[in-house]
């Protein structure tokens, strides 16, 4: 299990944008309600396959926008 420190649910909620929850579900492989509640700070502890899909869109669209 890992722990979603509030600097990376900052930075997900920054980089989400316009995307709705379930297209942002749909990119990062993570589910809705999963998203949902990482989003709104319901839940901070997630198993580590989900955090390693959160990090690794995080770092695609990072990566994307310092391209552009």
């Amino acid at each position: 299990m890992q722990m979603i420190p509030e600097r990376m649910r900052k930075l997900l909620l920054e980089n989400r944008g316009m995307t709705s929850i379930k297209r942002m579900s749909s990119l990062t492989g993570v589910n809705r309600f999963t998203l949902t509640d990482v989003l709104n700070g319901k839940r901070d502890v997630v198993r580590d396959s989900t955090y390693q899909k959160l990090e690794s869109w995080l770092k695609k669209v990072i990566v994307e926008e310092k391209e552009k």
